[in-house]
């Protein structure tokens, strides 16, 4: 009796909510992929103006449902055991630095937030050419990575960055952000008039400051990922 009350259980979870965990590995069954969009935006992590744009990694569109479809370079397609999809985004005054894609199968896992970002150029030394990073990473105001800890029921996401635990949920945004003042590092969340007057005051003194965003895409069906990316 106990063995067909467990099984029924099983198969009722399984029924309602499509979600399978074994060992360490969890998240959406049937073919579905949690996609999680991670942005980094700086005031001036550009170090010195580039000759042209950087290639990027990723692309999201909307077809004529107005649902968001994702492009990626062939390599990067989630493999067959994908649950999670990372998508990362870092900017410096407007100009994209770098992409990048992480496909996670199994978790607690960590996302490189805080490695540092290389985009070699050129410029005018002296009367030669010199080869340099485009990218000032001294002014980029990270706290370390960024951790998955767990998928939780529905599709909400367990994530750890800078000391904070927090849960996001599907079509969810978690913002901080981050700004380097005399005293040391001033933190901000959710927005409001102290997180504007940070950004004034950054604008003003010239400040390091770093905004970094996770938004929860939802759980997509692998129809919507396809190659095809720039």
């Amino acid at each position: 009796m106990i063995r067909r009350v467990v099984a029924l259980g099983l198969l009722a979870a399984v029924a309602a909510g499509l979600w399978l965990e074994v060992g360490s590995r969890r998240g959406p069954a049937g073919g579905k992929v949690i996609v999680l969009l991670v942005t980094e935006t700086n005031r001036s992590a550009l170090a010195y103006a580039p000759s042209g744009d950087r290639r990027a990694r990723w692309r999201l569109e909307e077809d004529e449902s107005a649902q968001l479809r994702l492009r990626l370079r062939p390599e990067d397609l989630p493999g067959p055991g994908t649950r999670l999809l990372v998508l990362h985004h870092v900017s410096g005054a407007g100009v994209r630095l770098h992409q990048a894609v992480y496909r996670l199968d199994r978790l607690p896992a960590v996302v490189p937030v805080a490695r540092e970002v290389h985009w070699s150029g050129t410029v005018l030394d002296g009367g030669r050419l010199v080869s340099v990073n485009l990218v000032n990473n001294a002014t980029r105001v990270v706290a370390g990575d960024l951790a998955i800890v767990a998928v939780l029921p529905e599709g909400t996401v367990e994530l750890s960055y800078g000391g904070q635990t927090f849960r996001l949920p599907p079509e969810d945004l978690w913002e901080q952000l981050r700004v380097r003042e005399d005293g040391g590092v001033s933190v901000f969340g959710d927005g409001g008039p102290e997180w504007s007057a940070a950004l004034r005051r950054a604008m003003a003194w010239g400040l390091p400051a770093t905004k970094l965003s996770v938004e929860h895409l939802g759980i997509w069906d692998r129809s919507r990922i396809g190659a095809g990316g720039p």
